[in-house]
């Protein structure tokens, strides 16, 4: 999939308050937002650096991701 101008699962993350309404208020749509691929998110210091997706001892738990 090719990546577009906004990523849903960044925004998500950044924005918990927000419904999918206030996302489509603001502009995301489905031409200019995108799921990248496992492997990107994976790959990304937001990602493994949220605590939603770490254990206990701070470290990146794959499958809090998963």
């Amino acid at each position: 999939m090719a990546s577009k101008q906004n990523d849903l699962m960044l925004n998500i993350l950044a924005n918990p308050h927000m419904s999918l309404g206030d996302f489509q208020s603001v502009g995301l749509s489905a031409e200019n937002t995108s799921l990248e691929d496992e492997n990107t998110y994976l790959n990304s210091t937001i990602i493994t650096e949220n605590p939603l997706f770490q254990n206990a001892s701070g470290e990146f738990d794959k499958v809090k991701f998963h």
